[in-house]
């Protein structure tokens, strides 16, 4: 059910002309320069989608379908509601590329389940920056962390939580980090 729910989602953003928001022309995303940019909750929801549950960045468009590596930037904050069902980025096989906050805040205005990323797993090399220059703030009531519930590999770097974690097991931006570091 969830599923239909966001591909209707997608159809209506792509309707309304909100998919070209998720990345501007001549951005491939293969770089911290040509990243691909989340300017609303709309392209951080399509992010997650297509990470999560379609594996490409922006779907069968011109840029490919591989999100493995890809680089992504916040271009303004966000503000994430409980009633829109956040899920979280990355699911089981993890997000393996590499987000830049710039100093961005994603504010969650409710109480919700889900960090904003579920796993993170950026590949081989355990020194890659995988989230960096980034603030959350609000309410989050699970076992998790507000940032990351597992982090496989990669590195966090200048990420700030503020806020509460309800739960009977939390961490403030990783709850599980299996990383060599």
């Amino acid at each position: 059910m969830k599923r239909k729910i966001l591909a209707l989602m997608l159809v209506i953003l792509f309707a309304s002309g909100a998919w070209g928001a998720y990345y501007d022309e001549g951005n491939d995303g293969d770089s911290w320069e040509t990243a691909y940019l989340i300017k609303s909750v709309e392209d951080l929801e399509l992010m997650s989608y297509r990470v999560t549950v379609d594996g490409s960045p922006i779907g069968n468009g011109p840029l490919g379908s591989d999100p493995k590596g890809k680089y992504y930037k916040l271009a303004s904050d966000i503000n994430l509601d409980a009633d829109m069902g956040w899920s979280g980025v990355g699911g089981p096989e993890g997000f393996s590329g590499h987000f830049d906050g710039q100093n961005h805040t994603i504010k969650i205005n409710a109480t919700i389940s889900n960090p904003l990323f579920l796993t993170i797993k950026t590949g081989s090399y355990s020194n890659e920056i995988a989230v960096r220059n980034l603030n959350i703030e609000g309410n989050i009531a699970t076992s998790s962390g507000s940032l990351i519930h597992t982090l496989s590999s990669g590195v966090i770097e200048n990420c700030s939580f503020n806020g509460t974690l309800e739960g009977p097991f939390t961490g403030g931006l990783v709850y599980i980090q299996q990383a060599e570091r």
